[in-house]
């Protein structure tokens, strides 16, 4: 899973939960500082049911991430390609089987290597391997930083801090103030089972990215006991703001079961390992 999907992941995270049975329709906006493109983004919400889809230009679909809570799975589908994979309790076991199988076979290699060829491929696997990428994990911090206005809606800034470094800031807004915001706001704890696999499958596979997906979940876990929506989150990195995304609207709506499931022209994929 490339960081890109796995960020997109915890996007759809903090827009979860809900305490009735109607539907919901959420627009948002990113806008990359690396790229300089502006894109959108439109999160469908009906029941346990998650959906996100990812404009290419503001306009054509390119992908979309679905989260089904009554299987506690995730789908991805590529609409060029018109196709999709799934990815479950059983494919994130099956990676880190395998992954952890890689591992024993390489380590068993590098038992019969000169010091300095030990060295090289210790340097050359860094970030790919799990024994080889330690890091530690860090609880993130948040700090209040005053009061704001976006898109209309009154919200509290917080920034998040990863150590000394800022990594992110918050503008958070009440759930009572969205509408539709009982409906969005209780899947969470079907979601919340799902990242929990998440992260103990990026354990066994990659120290960075098992700590990046801990890092993330207790983030969202201490923007949940403020009882909102972050209406914009601006990231960072090294000082430099990398992205901003935006919440433009919501509304209610009733939506179709068909709406959260992969159409039927489309091909089912396996994961590539």
């Amino acid at each position: 899973m490339n960081k890109n999907i796995l960020l997109g992941f915890f996007v759809l995270v903090f827009a979860l939960t809900t305490d009735g049975f109607s539907d919901a329709v959420v627009k948002m906006e990113y806008k990359d500082n690396f790229s300089n493109t502006v894109n959108n983004n439109t999160n469908s919400f009906k029941g346990s049911d998650m959906r996100m889809d990812f404009y290419e230009g503001g306009e054509q679909i390119t992908t979309t991430m679905i989260f089904k809570g009554d299987k506690d799975e995730m789908i991805n589908l590529d609409h060029k390609s018109r196709s999709y994979y799934v990815m479950d309790k059983q494919t994130l076991e099956a990676f880190a089987t395998q992954m952890n199988a890689a591992m024993a076979e390489l380590e068993k290699q590098m038992a019969n290597m000169s010091p300095e060829e030990k060295a090289m491929m210790e340097q050359m696997m860094k970030g790919k391997m799990p024994s080889m990428n330690k890091t530690e994990e860090i609880e993130p911090v948040l700090k209040k930083a005053g009061s704001d206005k976006v898109s209309g809606y009154s919200c509290t800034r917080y920034e998040v801090y990863k150590g000394s470094e800022k990594v992110r800031e918050l503008c958070v807004t009440n759930w009572a103030n969205i509408e539709g915001g009982s409906e969005i706001k209780s899947s969470i704890l079907s979601m919340t089972n799902f990242m929990e696999d998440l992260s103990k499958s990026m354990s066994e596979v990659s120290g960075f990215m098992a700590n990046t997906a801990n890092f993330e979940k207790n983030v969202f876990n201490q923007i949940n006991k403020l009882n909102g929506l972050p209406v914009q989150t601006t990231d960072y990195s090294n000082g430099k703001v990398t992205g901003v995304s935006t919440f433009k609207s919501s509304k209610k709506t009733s939506l179709e079961a068909s709406v959260f499931a992969p159409p039927a022209n489309y091909k089912l994929q396996k994961i590539r390992m």
